[in-house]
């Protein structure tokens, strides 16, 4: 029989590891943590009677509530299971107020499914890091925004588009010059059926023990539904099971970096599915917070499409402060793109849109945090009213994001192309060229194209269609669409593709509708693609001639309506000067415009040069002289020749 003494220092010892145990896992992240020899779990779960984490449907295993964390608000608890390891599935199982339920881990990084019946799965990301890499600067960005869903089918499996399927093409767009890739939503989302592949293949898996990670990268065929565009998120953590899994999404990044493009993300703060795996997590819900701990109140806590973060809870913040800089730091992504800024910034439904004080403090404090470590990362953001201040740091009263989408210039260059000749508004179009929003001339993301501008017929819908909806593959077409994109490349601020607009690709991108890119259009129109390349080739200014086009100031100088032309300057510290010129007509024009200097100037780039297409006629023009005979207010002026609906680029040696 065992002494009173050794008794008492066998529970001393006990009590002791047991204490130390909380603590070393009150410094692990909140998630599930792989160590030596097992996990550490750690959730935050207030309000909550007791925690019990499952594992791959096994017997529920006690979680102990931490010490420091006394408030019923600030509840959480963490438990260390031995032999748990990668690919274990596992879910939470809460007792609140006399009730008991499972739910994922919110932090999870892959879950078995989106539906309610989802696991969350144990993911070990190991020795896998983000490579080094440098993002390019917000004046060299040419943007191709894609979407993971349609871009391109595994070579494994040639009915599912993921990860592996969309990295077989960043050859194809290295070449074209692109040098940062803006993915539509990649974390779990809320929209369509079941049957995604992944650990554990479908939405339920049998009881026992998990199979081995490696094998269940196989599973059931994705689903079509897969195809939609992401913007209703179930869980923020979860990488998107029918993309790939975590570990293949960092693959993605990594191989992005190593052909030279930059990785930016979109991500959905303001508002969750109303189906999201967060509702009335842990079993709290109350009148007053009628969707659960992790949302707004009844008052405040619907957006235009879903509930809306409770921005005001710290622990709330944090865990979307957390996410935004896991995609930054865990994967290397080199920015993000902020959905609808406005939802965050203003309570923007039913009428209400007072500010939200909580929801700037949120993009304040985050990005703020990101940029002091990581000044090189690109933060875009939605917001879409003109807004000055989204653009201004931090220190100065703004909201501190770099650049924001501008659907005023979208709408102007989309209305030049698509009116008739005698109702074209050349000033209005003028106008836009030089915009910007604040200060920055690079302050604004310019594009004809985007997700929603080719994605809602009947107007927004592909720029060929728009053109010429009985054929958009006309001549018209064609010449109008190519014009749009020499515009948007040659205008400040930070040009934008949208996937298969370089490709002239004439099919709506309707939402939740399987509209996969059609690669064989690089064969059929491989002259539009050289087009675009050599247009992002001098906005790079990768053939050194054209440095003005990444600069800061603009002119507008000469605006003709009489012959539907017109032309600006572009340059960066003078002597560098770049002028495009453009014909808005159906005829060819020769017009007499301004320089800023007399002497040689080189034609860079003709849209309309018969290298493009075999029904263009133009030739590229080789050199002008420009006299000093001051025009326009520039010092010199000659007459250049542009061709139907075309534009020009020149500069000087």
């Amino acid at each position: 029989m065992l002494s009173l003494r050794r008794i008492r220092w066998t529970a001393c010892i006990i009590a002791l590891l047991w204490i130390g145990a909380i603590a070393g896992a009150a410094n692990t992240p909140l998630g599930a943590t792989i160590h030596t020899g097992g996990v550490t779990f750690r959730v935050w779960a207030p309000y909550a009677d007791s925690v019990a984490v499952r594992i791959n449907e096994g017997n529920a295993i006690a979680m102990a509530r931490e010490p420091g964390h006394s408030e019923p608000a600030d509840g959480i608890w963490s438990a260390e299971v031995p032999g748990a390891k990668a690919g274990d599935r596992y879910k939470y199982v809460i007792h609140c107020k006399g009730n008991e339920g499972e739910f994922i881990d919110p932090r999870g990084l892959e879950l078995t499914d989106y539906t309610p019946g989802a696991s969350s799965v144990i993911v070990n990301m190991g020795a896998r890091k983000p490579k080094p890499f440098t993002t390019p600067s917000l004046q060299s960005l040419v943007i191709y925004e894609m979407h993971i869903g349609s871009f391109n089918p595994d070579p494994a499996e040639p009915t599912r588009y993921d990860f592996a399927g969309a990295a077989q093409k960043l050859d194809y767009l290295q070449k074209l010059g692109i040098n940062a890739i803006q993915l539509l939503p990649i974390n779990e989302n809320a929209v369509g059926g079941f049957g995604r592949r992944g650990r554990g293949g479908a939405a339920t898996t049998p009881s026992g023990t998990a199979p081995d990670a490696g094998a269940n990268r196989q599973g059931p065929a994705r689903r079509a539904s897969d195809h939609d565009w992401g913007y209703d998120p179930s869980s923020y953590f979860a990488i998107k099971r029918s993309y790939g899994t975590p570990e293949e999404f960092l693959d993605f990044v990594n191989a992005a970096h190593a052909h030279g493009i930059a990785v930016i993300i979109d991500v959905v703060y303001n508002h969750m599915s109303g189906r999201n795996l967060l509702r009335n997590f842990g079993g709290y819900s109350t009148p007053e917070f009628p969707n659960g701990l992790y949302f707004n109140d009844a008052a405040h806590g619907t957006s235009p499409w879903g509930p809306r973060p409770d921005f005001s809870r710290p622990e709330v913040a944090s865990f979307i402060e957390d996410n935004a800089l896991m995609y930054l730091l865990q994967f290397g992504c080199d920015g993000e793109r902020w959905d609808s800024v406005a939802n965050l910034r203003a309570f923007s439904s039913r009428g209400n849109t007072a500010p939200n004080p909580d929801g700037i403090q949120l993009m304040r404090k985050t990005l703020g945090d990101a940029h002091a470590a990581n000044p090189d990362k690109i933060f875009i953001a939605e917001d879409l009213r003109n807004e000055s201040s989204v653009t201004k740091q931090t220190s100065e009263g703004g909201l501190g994001f770099d650049t924001q989408w501008d659907n005023v210039t979208c709408g102007a260059i989309r209305r030049a192309v698509t009116d008739d000749d005698a109702s074209r508004n050349l000033s209005a179009l003028a106008k836009v060229i030089d915009r910007t929003i604040g200060s920055a001339a690079f302050s604004r993301v310019i594009y004809s194209e985007n997700h929603d501008q080719v994605g809602h017929p009947p107007r927004e819908i592909r720029m060929p269609a728009l053109i010429d909806p009985k054929d958009p593959q006309s001549l018209k077409a064609k010449r109008l669409s190519n014009l749009a994109a020499a515009i948007v490349l040659t205008s400040p601020g930070v040009p934008m593709l949208f996937q298969g607009q370089e490709m002239l690709d004439p099919r709506t991108f309707t939402f939740g509708v399987n509209v996969p890119m059609d690669w064989s259009r690089v064969q059929t129109q491989a002259g539009t693609i050289a087009l675009y390349h050599d247009l992002i080739s001098l906005r790079r200014n990768l053939g050194g001639h054209t440095a003005g086009l990444m600069g800061a100031h603009t002119q507008v100088y000469h605006a003709d309506d009489a012959t539907h032309t017109l032309a600006y300057r572009r340059w960066d510290k003078g002597g560098d000067d770049v002028i495009v010129a453009i014909n808005l007509s159906s005829s060819p024009v020769r017009a007499k415009i301004g320089f800023p200097r007399e002497g040689k100037w080189v034609t860079r780039f003709e849209s309309n040069s018969a290298k493009y297409d075999s029904q263009f006629t133009g030739t590229l023009g080789g050199e002008i002289s420009a006299t000093a005979a001051p025009g326009e207010s520039l010092e010199a002026s000659t007459e250049v020749n542009v061709g139907p609906y075309g534009a020009i680029i020149l500069s000087q040696q």
